[in-house]
């Protein structure tokens, strides 16, 4: 589905674009239910277009991007990134992080941006980093129920 991804266009244009031509997960669900009344089709649309605080902003930052040698190179507009892609330079899989994420944050696949509208760090990353933090607080949580039983 490449269509509707055009080429870049800045600013929030570009970011909407991507999502509906992404890996077309959300694009494809307002369509299927043809036959709802039109107030739930106009809920299901408002409800595609504010997507869970948990795959974080749409970020205005420049991005940068890790070359095949490990290289980070950047940054780059993400109009510009879009552009490329779309010129067959960049592989689904090519790893960005943008400009304002602390360097302990991971890059995360083109794909995943274009599916989230570029909502870094995107679904997959999020629920990981949740995990992670429930983890560590079930973790806390033993070691002090140890700590009261003694």
């Amino acid at each position: 589905g490449g269509l509707g991804r055009g080429g870049g266009g800045g600013g929030l244009g570009g970011g909407f674009r991507g999502l509906g031509g992404g890996g077309g997960g959300l694009g494809g669900v307002a369509l299927l239910g043809g036959d709802m009344p039109p107030q739930q089709q106009q809920q299901q649309l408002q409800q595609q277009q504010q997507p869970p605080p948990s795959l974080g902003p749409v970020t205005e930052a420049p991005w940068f991007y890790l070359d095949p040698s490990g290289t980070s190179q950047g940054p780059f507009q993400r109009s510009e990134l879009l552009e490329w892609h779309d010129s067959g330079y960049f592989p689904l899989d090519l790893p960005l992080r943008p400009a304002d994420a602390p360097p302990s944050m991971p890059f995360v696949p083109l794909h995943e941006m274009l599916e989230c509208g570029w909502r870094y760090p995107g679904a997959r990353v999020a629920a990981q980093m949740r995990e992670e933090r429930e983890q560590q607080m079930q973790l806390m949580q033993q070691q002090q129920q140890q700590m009261q039983q003694q």
